[in-house]
């Protein structure tokens, strides 16, 4: 069959001798994909680095995740127990600082286990693309005359190198043509030029181009309209120009850009040159200078990144580009919106194309705020780059914002939908916050654009259909439109980040988490990690969901340990029926199972109840893997009381396990190691027979607590069970009931209790039964610590776990303390009884 061949994916193209590559192996562990955060990376930008681990193989694998930078270990973690075709994403601790040039990240896992090497190595160049007007273009000859060849000068204003590699020129009229300017690592330094021919013929119409020419064949520029746009490598635009008819140009002559910081798209920024040469490609514009002219060249806030609360200060830098000295101006700093002054500072002299820096008080963040920065000098010439503005962000700490409740798996015609809280004692501004999914690769969009202050404690909705939203549900909280992607039913995640990019809550779910069509997943508490699944529960509101309010869940309480005991388990059943196990309400409260867990021991949790369940005192609530318990037993309507979970199994082992029942909260209700040689040694095969507990009374975890059900069904699911027996303890010193039993497995009477008080506080005690003879028969204790009371169950079997005879048997008690010497003995007569 051609679909059982497959090409070889071995790196040497061939596996002589060895296990085929296109062969699931039995140990196989690899990288699927490398993911960088951000995905297309800004110069400076902090880059925190994924890699998506699967396991191709049958077993499950433990391994070694290396992360290596320009072949250097820089990060390493063991990874233990990946299940078969389990994936996981790992979030490296190592980060790139400032991404400032190209970075080479390897991937690599290692297992001594591992039979396939081809997908345990994956390599990923991470290279910075650029803001707007990194490289501006500061000329352009577009109606050149006598054959020289139409080009444009760039030019590096910023502080750093730029690296063109993968950049794009176009032209943007009539039909676009996009040329890659090179394909190679090509760096413009700090304030230095670089001219873009279409022929090297240009350098014999210029007596000296004193930068770096390339070569790039760029559209035709149109003489009366056209344009030029620049793109990275990641197409983000990095400057454009549009000229038309209307602006000043001559045949023959270039135009120059006159200033710098000003928009290119601004036309009074343009004029024909002036040079002698009618062009000035690779040198400074011919432009002419003013006599007196103060620029604001920046303004910036320190930190750069604030915090909500921090100190900033607000700095300007101002240049004296015009031809004489400025004397005597002034420098204001205004809160924008209120214009109040801040800061005034009142400067003596500044010399032809020298600079200062000015730094303002102190200023205490709480909000987004805006700052215009003012010179004032009365014979400037040059007016418009006398003014700028700073805005001043603050950025927030983790967990100040919480994911509070996930919509994943709705309804049909009703939106997906994530629901956050202000978890922070301060207002918050959620000015340009992002949010996205995780899974297959994150989908980022913006909660707003605008200014939007969350009170602490207030609630708000990011959903993909904000009109469907509306509809389907009446709330009073913000509701914000998002295309954050899909989410999966089985898992996925959500990242919500704000203005800096600072990671401010994630979650990453799967189906263990709860997945109930049309109910969402609601947080148990704000204080306990995002990622607990056990800190997550499926809404028990009565309409699925709880969006703008509180969690349905946020009212539930915790519960004490055994008020709800584990009262029967049926870990081996028929094909036909059901693993499940049985709880009691042991207390005289009514008790909201909803959200409870059941821990397997296996890291498997189990939620017995995804809506509210009231537990009534001495009542049942039954947990099976599969409807066909239903059909198995006669349950006379109480079918509500089963908790079908739909899984092919519980997790039960035939030999020995821990169960452990937690409630909402996640406070231990009851537990019990359970072991197949609890079942009666006198039934020849347990196979679909439960066991169950004797006492709900007595400890969970004595073995002689728990025997094999006795009913002909070979369980008694949310009913009595069939060896059940009561504690009759009076105000007798020694009690024994059912006195006489009659221990023959016909689930009456078959065991009873030995019940006793005593003087001695605290003793060790043993109990021994002997025949009519005073031969010794059963040794139910031997030494064992006691209070002044307790019980022991007897079974009717001999030290051989033979049935006893017919007939009357001593038993007698010895307690003695052992610090005091105090004894006590106790003797009562024990009969035995069978059907005849």
């Amino acid at each position: 069959f051609s679909e059982n061949w497959a090409v070889s994916k071995n790196i040497n193209g061939a596996t002589p001798g060895e296990i085929n590559s296109v062969t699931q192996k039995k140990y196989d562990v690899g990288i699927s994909k490398i993911i960088s955060e951000p995905v297309n990376p800004y110069y400076g930008e902090e880059v925190l680095i994924q890699a998506a681990i699967k396991n191709f193989g049958k077993e499950r694998i433990d391994f070694n995740l290396i992360l290596f930078e320009e072949e250097r270990v820089v990060d390493f973690e063991y990874i233990t127990n990946l299940s078969p075709s389990d994936s996981i994403i790992y979030n490296f601790n190592y980060k790139i600082n400032s991404l400032d040039s190209q970075r080479n990240i390897v991937v690599k896992v290692e297992s001594e286990l591992d039979e396939d090497g081809s997908n345990n190595y994956l390599s990923v160049i991470l290279i910075p693309g650029y803001n707007y007007n990194s490289i501006i273009i500061n000329e352009i000859m577009f109606e050149p005359q006598n054959g020289e060849p139409e080009w444009v000068e760039f030019y590096n204003n910023g502080s750093y190198r730029v690296n063109l590699l993968d950049w794009s020129i176009s032209d943007i009229l009539t039909n676009p043509i996009k040329t890659k300017i090179i394909d190679s690592n090509y760096f413009i330094e700090p304030n230095s030029y670089l001219v873009v021919s279409k022929d090297s013929t240009v350098i014999i119409y210029h007596d000296n181009i004193p930068s770096n020419i390339l070569i790039v064949p760029f559209a035709n520029l149109n003489n009366s309209e056209d344009g030029l746009v620049i793109k990275d490598i990641y197409e983000n635009v990095i400057d454009s120009v549009h000229y038309t008819s209307l602006w000043n140009n001559k045949p023959g002559y270039s135009i120059e850009r006159t200033t710098l910081h000003k928009s290119s798209i601004d036309s009074s920024n343009w004029e024909i040159s002036i040079d002698d040469e009618r062009s000035t490609p690779g040198r400074k514009n011919s432009e002419l200078q003013k006599i007196y002219d103060l620029q604001l060249t920046s303004a910036f806030i320190n930190p750069n990144k604030p915090k909500y609360g921090d100190n900033i200060f607000v700095n300007a830098v101002i240049k004296n580009i015009g031809s004489l000295d400025a004397n005597n101006f002034s420098v204001l700093i205004y809160e924008k919106s209120s214009s109040k002054l801040l800061d005034e500072f009142n400067i003596t002299a500044l010399s032809e194309n020298d600079s200062l820096i000015i730094t303002s008080g102190i200023y205490k963040l709480f909000d987004v705020t805006e700052f215009k920065v003012e010179i004032l000098f009365q014979p400037d010439l040059n007016l418009d780059n006398n003014i700028n503005s700073i805005l001043a962000i603050p950025g927030y700490n983790k967990n100040d914002i919480l994911i509070n409740e996930i919509m994943f798996n709705p309804t049909t015609n009703k939106p997906e939908w994530i629901e956050f809280i202000n978890n922070s004692n301060h207002e918050i501004n959620l000015l340009n916050w992002t949010i996205s999914d995780l899974l297959p690769s994150p989908k980022i969009d913006f909660l707003t654009k605008g200014y939007k202050n969350i009170l602490p404690g207030e609630y708000f909705i990011c959903t993909n259909d904000s009109s469907l939203f509306n509809n389907s549900y009446t709330i009073n909280a913000p509701v914000f439109n998002c295309n954050f992607g899909s989410l999966g039913n089985s898992e996925d995640g959500i990242i919500i980040k704000d203005y800096y990019k600072n990671v401010i809550d994630s979650l990453f779910y799967s189906a263990d988490f709860g997945n109930v069509k049309g109910h969402s997943l609601e947080r148990l508490s704000l204080t306990n990690n995002t990622n607990e699944i056990n800190n997550w529960v499926i809404s028990l509101n009565g309409d699925g969901a709880s969006p703008g309010y509180a969690n349905s869940v946020s009212e539930t309480i915790g519960y004490n340990y055994n008020q709800v005991v584990i009262n029967e388990i049926m870990f081996n059943p028929d094909d036909s029926n059901s693993e499940f196990i049985e709880f009691y309400n042991n207390s005289n409260q009514f008790i909201e199972l909803g959200g409870w867990i059941l821990d397997n021991g296996k890291g498997e949790n189990f939620r017995i109840s995804n809506s509210n369940y009231i537990l009534k005192p001495n009542s049942y609530f039954l947990t099976a893997n599969d409807s066909a318990i239903i059909s198995f037993y006669n349950f006379n309507g109480s079918e509500a009381n089963i908790g079908i979970l739909n899984k092919s199994d519980l997790g039960l082992t035939n030999t020995s396990q821990i169960l452990i029942l937690k409630d909402i909260k996640g406070n231990v209700i009851d537990s019990v190691y359970y072991n197949s040689n609890w079942h009666n040694p006198n039934m020849f095969d347990t196979k679909n027979k439960s066991l169950e507990r004797i006492s709900a009374k007595f400890n969970t975890n004595d073995e002689t607590n728990w025997s094999t059900s006795v009913n002909p069904s070979g369980a008694t699911p949310g009913n009595q069970n069939s060896i059940y027996t009561e504690d009759k303890n009076t105000t007798a010193r020694l009690t024994i009931f059912p006195n006489p039993f009659s221990p023959d497995n016909d689930g009456f009477e078959d065991f009873c209790t030995i019940s006793y008080n005593l003087g001695i506080t605290i003793s060790q005690v043993r109990i021994k039964i002997f025949d009519d003879k005073g031969r010794l028969v059963r040794t139910l204790a031997n030494n064992s610590s006691s209070g002044s009371n307790g019980i022991f169950i007897f079974d009717g079997l001999n030290e051989n776990n033979s049935k006893l005879k017919i007939g009357m048997y001593i038993l007698l008690l010895e307690a003695t303390n052992s610090i005091t010497g105090q004894q006590e003995i106790l003797k009562d007569v024990i009969v035995v009884a069978r059907k005849l």
